[in-house]
């Protein structure tokens, strides 16, 4: 089949959400709470607990032979298993534990819910998909509706994070290990279910492409969504640009949507992208259509749009910016925020803001928000270069990111210095591109260690290093341990430099063969920065 054909066919439905059999899924999932009182659901050998049903999910990290393994030393209560795997499973377990259901991969976010008495129905579940800016959006939001209404929560890439109406915010310890931006469906729905006893009422969900793809948000009514950007990532997985728009636009195609929230098409922006708009078209949903521009840039389109925030001026300060709503104006303002690409955030957090407040009285709110940890985080210590500790890990990103350093760069004399590797056993397409774009906007730079993890850091490395053009070769070195390179780059900037380590922002762990070993980028440059290395 053609891409062209395969474009024409692609029709998202309220199918795709619902398949054959849901309901009764949903009612087994009640029974099988019934069955077993005292028992919770898990899918992770991790995490598993004496007495727990296991859901046995064989997949490319863990064959069945595997999962038994792990099984037999845990004494779980059950085993909810496919039943296409029952002459297996018999042969290696007592029957008396043992639940075989049909198609369990497509059937089990369903089962999950009813399991924990539909926690969705009782939340306004908020998901937001797109390349870049998920964790910025979804947690700025829950802040934002925090302070005006009700307490909420953030899932993703930084866990699970409560907002108090106070203002106050807490990672829930207890979903730390989960290590996925969008979780599987039995651990969604048990986090629904907390959320739902500790009086959380509007969830702000990462929905990954590939989180998309493995069905872990069926089973969860979903009544808002909102889209970001579409670039190059997760391309191992996806295997074309157009697979990974076909991904992130079957979440518009979600039936009990009443909002959708999304980013103005721009020239600019990959073909690709009008699979996402197309499916957001037809969709039955309110639609909130929102952009940002940059210093300069004309508004011509600003009647057309809902929202629309424009840059005024920027430094390490912040942002300077105006917003716009159809044909009405807003004062100047300033954000604690930095760059198009967050500006666009802060946009879409805007544009679903703008129903339930005056937008008169957006301003006020929209200046006390600012990017989650590790996302365009400026670390600035006396006598020392400033470091932008940020997230960065698309050639996208890494762009956009590099473009706005150089834009708040306070001295004429000032170099931008950049800091990187690419994960291992990921989309090596995107490594060469990043060497490209890094070596291209920044003075000089160090390649370096990100997670490689089963695969050849020289590899990796070398690989980048392909992009960056032979006169630009000479400014660029490799080290391979990360703190060293960071090290090393502090030590050889000066004072009015700007250093972007970039690529893994929040993360406190290195995975290297395995190994998760404690690293964060953010306590290693602010002990450098102390004098403390």
């Amino acid at each position: 089949m053609t891409t062209s054909t395969l474009f024409k066919s692609f029709n998202p439905s309220s199918a795709s959400w619902y398949p054959d059999g849901w309901d009764d899924s949903i009612k087994f999932g009640n029974n099988l709470r019934f069955s077993y009182p005292g028992s919770e659901l898990s899918d992770s050998t991790k995490t598993m607990k004496k007495n727990d049903i296991f859901v046995v999910l064989p997949g490319k990290n863990f064959s069945l032979p595997d999962l038994i393994e792990k099984i037999k030393a845990a004494s779980p209560s059950a085993l909810l298993i496919d039943n296409k795997f029952e002459r297996i499973s018999k042969k290696e377990f007592s029957q008396n534990n043992l639940v075989f259901y049909k198609n369990l991969k497509n059937q089990i976010g369903f089962i999950a819910s009813g399991f924990y008495k539909n926690p969705s129905e009782d939340l306004d579940i908020v998901a937001v998909t797109g390349t870049d800016g998920k964790t910025s959006v979804v947690n700025m939001l829950a802040a934002a509706v925090a302070k005006t209404s009700t307490k909420t929560a953030a899932i993703g890439s930084l866990g699970v994070v409560v907002y108090q109406e106070n203002g106050q915010k807490k990672t829930l310890k207890i979903y730390s290990d989960i290590g996925l931006t969008t979780p599987s469906p039995v651990v969604i729905q048990n986090i629904f279910s907390f959320l739902r006893k500790h009086k959380v009422e509007k969830v702000f969900l990462e929905a990954s492409s590939i989180g998309i793809t493995e069905k872990r948000l069926l089973g969860t009514k979903i009544g808002s969504a909102l889209f970001t950007s579409l670039g190059h990532d997760h391309l191992d997985y996806h295997g074309s640009i157009e697979q990974l728009a076909f991904a992130k636009a079957e979440l518009f195609a979600h039936p009990n949507l009443r909002k959708i929230v999304f980013t103005k098409k721009k020239s600019s922006d990959l073909p690709e992208l009008r699979i996402i708009h197309n499916v957001i078209k037809k969709s039955k949903a309110k639609k909130i259509c929102v952009d940002s521009v940059g210093i300069g840039e004309l508004e011509k389109t600003k009647n057309e749009l809902d929202i629309l925030l424009k840059e005024l001026d920027s430094s390490m300060a912040g942002t300077k910016v105006c917003l716009f709503s159809k044909n009405l104006d807003s004062q100047e303002f300033i954000v604690n925020i930095f760059g198009p690409h967050n500006l666009q955030n802060l946009s879409l957090v805007a544009g679903y803001l703008l129903e339930t407040i005056e937008f008169e009285n957006l301003p006020d709110l929209l200046k006390t928000l600012k990017t989650p940890i590790g996302r365009f985080e400026l670390i600035i210590s006396k006598n020392f270069p400033v470091v932008c500790v940020d997230y960065a890990h698309t050639p996208g990103a890494l762009d956009v990111t590099l473009k706005t350093l150089r834009k708040i760069l306070d001295s004429p004399d000032g170099n931008l210095i950049c800091v990187f590797g690419c994960g291992g056993n990921r989309d090596k397409a995107k490594r060469s591109y990043m060497g490209k774009i890094a070596s291209e906007k920044s003075n000089w730079g160090i390649i370096t260690a990100d997670n490689p993890r089963y695969e050849s850091l020289e590899v990796i490395t070398s690989q980048i290093f392909v992009g960056i053009s032979s006169d630009l070769k000479k400014n660029w070195t490799i080290i391979n341990d990360r703190e060293n390179a960071i090290a090393t780059a502090i030590k050889q900037a000066k004072a009015q430099d700007i250093i972007l380590v970039a690529g893994k922002g929040h993360e406190s762990t290195q995975e290297i063969n395995g190994n998760f070993i404690n690293f964060s980028d953010r306590e290693v440059v602010t002990r450098i920065l102390s004098g403390s290395k």
